[in-house]
């Protein structure tokens, strides 16, 4: 709890008679006196401007006491030190006391200002003996809200000790044990606030949580006894700090981290974990236990816990503990370590003598991510084990030491194909799945998609062998998801680019079955919006030969022309072409021929773009003379499947395409000008009916089908 409120000097002087320095001193000691009186005379005995205006005798005898800082420091440590070992939780004392903690950190800071320049206060000389303890019983109480400015107190006179002294950092990192218990405590302490949703009282520990980590990271790297810093994190202490890792600010997050880098991942541990990792490996079902095998039993155990808040979080730390195990390995590589991404626990790998070869650290990384993996995988139903898994698979397969750009070229074919099969396998078994469940939340739909944007970073051919049922996603992408899925797929045509396999993502495209209505109205298609349509044409002309590109265009039309065809069976003459509402009763019988005339207009404006794009790929007289014998056929072909007034969207649109095209290839003025007849334009590409119920874009495509006729048929009679 807090202070009380302090007695004025005054009133201590009533029941005192100070007239001497002597006095001073020996009524500070006094047993007789109250302890808040005593504290309250100390704080006059320091700071003048706390002394009464009749009390003047004290600020003229605490101006002539000798080492007044040191007497204030002697009696507030012995007093604590009697009160940690004596006193009952419901007496009052100095170190339950924000005013008493206050006072020493401002006498220790006084001291401090009181050295030459460039001279800092050695933590021994002043606080004599262990000092832990101080904290340890600070934290060991039931702290509230009430108890904020205590809170505070303490957490400004350990700050002061640990970064403002010579050696106070080195005075904490060697009490080892209490420095662990005290961890222990203000971990608890911040996770009980935060399980209750008090973020005031949770936020006042991060100041010493910080700090106390920082401590715990300096002894275990200097320790010389590895065993013991790695035993410290226990099947107790370590849930615990999973736990706020998953919960805390970065900078303390990044702190923990540090600190468990350096207490389980040590050289010492290292070498015991590839010795288990691959034990594990030979003889799943009875290998020989090192030191290190609790550390595998204790995140078993937390992944397995009734609380699935707290296994959630457990959970979402796992990344990051695999993420510093990889640092580590490659720090105890000989051929990775120039490129190691971190120093801690350097000078304990330069004073080792062994090194690995890398093969055998690439198959230990390996077998830690699996075992992670295999904890978080059959969890992943729920959307926070889910985003675990990818984190798990993104820190895995993209560290560029030991994932799979790395060893694709310089690990054995063997630990590259396990990679790839376990990339594979969690597309399979996680990622896909996503898409093909109806009633999967736009959260988690977003979640496939960064897996497979990590899954095209790590290994592009396990997307490829998936892309027709990702196509199918992308045709009814939720609208909150726009933006991240928009990203995956101009990442797969990036990639597919790259890889020169451009082509294939056009026979994917055709065989898309696009199923909006299953959706419903919040979810769009994402293959006919302009950001992939940009993707497609940049990619055709970027990187795409003559050949394939051509290619393409016949791909493409071809499939416009079949699914037309198919369109036009499904009904009776020209009413099989009409586009209109149904009435509920008939929403079963028309839905095949609503899907069939939604991807026909997904395929024609994949054409258009294509037939468009593909010009760009044309350079000599040869090609020009190809191209232009396909624009002549497609066109015919596209005259006869798209001549009924149900598709004269589609119809006009790749008219419009066709003629653009042609007219910036030499010596097809002639086709031009029979193809932009205005009376041949006006019967063949206009409508004669209302039977296509897209009226507002089929009016402003005729527009501009008649702006292009117009601009080019009085060039040809010029």
């Amino acid at each position: 709890m807090d202070t009380l409120e302090l007695p004025s000097l005054a009133t201590v002087l009533l029941s005192v008679e100070i007239a001497s320095t002597e006095d001073l001193t020996r009524t500070l000691r006094a047993a007789s006196l109250p302890l808040q009186q005593r504290l309250t005379l100390a704080w006059a005995i320091l700071d003048s401007s706390r002394v009464d205006g009749d009390a003047g005798v004290i600020q003229r005898l605490s101006a002539i006491l000798v080492r007044k800082s040191e007497l204030l420091v002697e009696w507030l440590l012995s007093t604590i030190r009697r009160e940690l070992k004596t006193t009952k939780p419901s007496d009052y004392a100095l170190f339950r006391d924000p005013a008493a903690i206050s006072l020493l950190t401002r006498i220790l800071e006084n001291i401090n200002d009181s050295l030459p320049s460039g001279t800092l206060l050695d933590v021994h000389t002043v606080l004599d003996g262990p000092f832990m303890a101080l904290f340890v019983s600070a934290f060991s109480r039931e702290l509230t809200t009430h108890d904020l400015s205590y809170i505070t107190a303490v957490t400004k006179l350990w700050l002061f000790i640990v970064e403002s002294t010579a050696d106070g950092m080195e005075a904490v990192s060697t009490q080892l044990d209490g420095l662990t218990q005290l961890l222990s405590l203000v971990t608890a302490k911040y996770l009980r606030a935060a399980d209750d949703n008090d973020n005031q009282l949770r936020d006042s520990f991060l100041g010493m949580l910080g700090s106390v980590f920082h401590a715990m990271r300096n002894a275990c790297e200097s320790t010389l006894v590895p065993r013991k810093c790695f035993a410290l994190f226990d099947k107790d202490l370590l849930p615990q700090l999973l736990r706020l890792i998953a919960l805390t600010s970065e900078d303390v997050t990044r702190e923990a981290l540090d600190m468990l880098h350096a207490g389980l991942f040590h050289v010492d541990p290292m070498r015991k974990f590839a010795t288990e990792l691959l034990d594990r490996v030979r003889h799943p079902t009875a290998y020989p236990a090192t030191y290190v095998s609790p550390f595998f039993a204790t995140l078993t155990s937390a992944l397995e816990s009734q609380d699935l808040a707290a296994r959630a979080q457990y959970a979402a730390a796992l990344p990051d503990i695999l993420a510093r195990y990889l640092q580590a390995s490659a720090l105890v590589c000989n051929e990775t370590r120039s490129q190691a991404t971190t120093t801690i626990g350097l000078p304990s790998v330069a004073a080792s003598p062994a090194s690995r070869p890398r093969e055998d650290i690439s198959n230990t990384c390996l077998e830690m991510f699996t075992y992670m993996y295999k904890l978080l995988q059959p969890l992943s139903s729920d959307e926070r084990f889910l985003a675990a898994t990818n984190r798990l698979v993104a820190v895995y397969f993209g560290d560029l030491c030991f994932g799979t750009v790395s060893n694709a070229s310089i690990a054995s074919g063997d630990i590259y194909h396990s990679q790839i099969t376990i990339l594979d396998a969690w597309l399979g078994e996680t990622i896909s799945p996503i898409f093909r469940n109806p009633k999967a939340t736009p959260n988690a739909i977003a979640l496939a998609l960064a897996g497979i944007d990590t899954a095209l970073e790590a290994g592009p051919d396990t997307v490829q062998a998936r892309a027709n049922q990702l196509l199918d996603a992308f045709s009814h992408i939720p609208i909150d998801a726009t933006q991240p899925a928009s990203s995956v797929l101009n990442h797969l045509v990036s990639t597919l680019a790259k890889a020169r396999q451009l082509d294939t993502l056009f026979e994917k495209l055709v065989q898309v079955q696009v199923d909006r209505s299953a959706r419903g109205s919040k979810y769009v298609n994402l293959l006919m919006s302009a950001p992939f349509i940009r993707a497609v044409n940049q990619a055709i002309s970027q990187s795409m030969p003559f050949a394939p590109a051509t290619a393409c265009v016949s791909v493409v039309i071809d499939a416009v022309v079949a699914e037309a065809s198919k369109l036009s069976g499904q009904g009776n003459g020209d009413e099989g072409w009409k586009r209109r509402r149904t009435s509920q009763s008939g929403k079963s019988s028309s839905r095949s021929s609503e899907f069939c005339a939604e991807r026909l207009e997904m395929l024609a404006t994949i054409a258009a773009n294509v037939v468009l794009a593909s010009a760009t790929t044309v350079s000599t007289e040869h090609q020009r003379e190809l191209y232009f014998q396909l624009l002549t056929a497609k066109y015919e072909e596209l005259c006869v499947a798209l001549s009924s007034d149900g598709v004269v969207w589609e119809r006009l649109l790749l008219h419009y395409s066709f003629m653009e095209v042609a007219s910036r290839i030499d010596g097809t003025e002639r086709w031009l000008e029979t193809c932009m007849y205005p009376e041949r334009v006006h019967k063949s590409m206009l409508p004669t009916s209302g039977g296509d119920t897209r009226s507002a874009r089929v009016d402003a495509l005729a527009m501009l089908v008649a702006f292009q006729t117009a601009a080019h048929w009085s060039v040809f009679v010029s």
